[in-house]
Formats: structure tokens, sequence, C-alpha cells
């Protein structure tokens, strides 16, 4: 790649953005600066690794709705700051517990479909949900540097990292049979 990179990182709660400033602040060795007010957003100048300039944001709102939403937050940081790549990172819960996923794995988007816009047809009774939500990918090139870093990670740490379709939903799930239908209609 010639000349540097930009990668905006965009987080949505406290802890997320806490603990990105920690881990990027332990691996250069100094302090990110306090953010920036000079735009809509506030920005953190995170330094450069590699030949590439990362910044942070929080988005104001969880969810895709309402103007301190993830998207509006996000679309307004990447015409401010014209990155190369934005990455939306934080805590999120794997499908696969009992067998895949556990606390502190590292899951990346090979897809990622949005679960938000469905119909609900009924049917002999009974409520269908068909989904009509848009499935995207994220750039070839970023998935292949993610790999490379995977096999990095996994040989010096404890670090466990999958790839796989994510699902986006404006939704908190405390309900089994939901999370049942979900891996049946996701596996």
């Amino acid at each position: 790649v010639m000349g540097s990179t930009r990668v905006l990182i965009v987080t949505v709660t406290d802890i997320e953005r806490s603990t990105v400033l920690t881990v990027i602040e332990e691996y250069l060795q100094a302090p990110a600066g306090p953010p920036r007010y000079d735009k809509s957003v506030p920005v953190f100048s995170l330094g450069a690794i590699n030949d590439t300039e990362m910044f942070l944001i929080q988005a104001a709102g969880a969810g895709s709705t309402g103007p301190a939403s993830t998207p509006m937050v996000t679309a307004d940081a990447i015409r401010h700051l014209a990155p190369d790549y934005a990455l939306i990172v934080g805590i999120c819960y794997g499908l696969r517990p009992d067998w895949r996923h556990r606390l502190g794995d590292v899951l990346v988007s090979e897809q990622i479909t949005e679960l938000d816009r469905a119909r609900l047809v009924e049917r002999n009774g009974t409520v269908e949900r068909w989904d009509s939500g848009e499935t995207v990918t994220p750039s070839p090139m970023l998935l292949a540097a993610y790999r490379a870093a995977a096999e990095g990670w996994q040989r010096r740490s404890p670090v466990r990292v999958h790839f796989g379709q994510m699902l986006a939903w404006n939704k908190v799930v405390n309900s089994e049979s939901v999370v049942e239908y979900l891996r049946a209609r996701y596996p």
C-alpha cells in the first residue's frame, strides 16, 4: 500500500471504548490524546501502527435509528475522517457457546445479515417471519488481513478467532426459543 492507511474504530458502550483505548495505549506505550470536538463526532486520534493511522469514536446510542445511532454517528465520522476502513468492535453474543464461542473469543464477520427488516405473516394461526434485510460482505482485503492476523494471535496467545456470518439486530434477546430459532435459521 502506497502511503499511510487510515482506520476508524467504532464502539458503542463505554467499556468497549475504554478497552480499545487501553489496548492501543499499551501497544504504543503512549497515552491517547483527548478527543477532538472540531466536528460533529468526538474523535480520539490513537496514533499510528505500522503506517496505519488509527482513530476511535463512540456512538452515543446503540441501535440503528435516531440521530445518535451507530449508523448516523459512523457516517458522520467517515465523512469527516475519510478512513480507508471502518471497523465496528465490541461485545457480541456467539450463537454457538455450547461448543465454539467462549467469553474472550474474537468473532470476525465474513457476512453481516441485518435482521430488523422482516415481514410477519400469519398462516394457519402461526406467525411466520420472513427476513428481508440486507446481507453485506466486508472488504476482501480487510478480511484477508484479519485472517493473517488471526494466525499470529492464535500462536502467541489463548485468543480464539472465529470467522463466519454475523447477525445485526436491534433487539436484546433473553429467550432460548429465539436463540434456537436463530441457530436453526442461520447455522
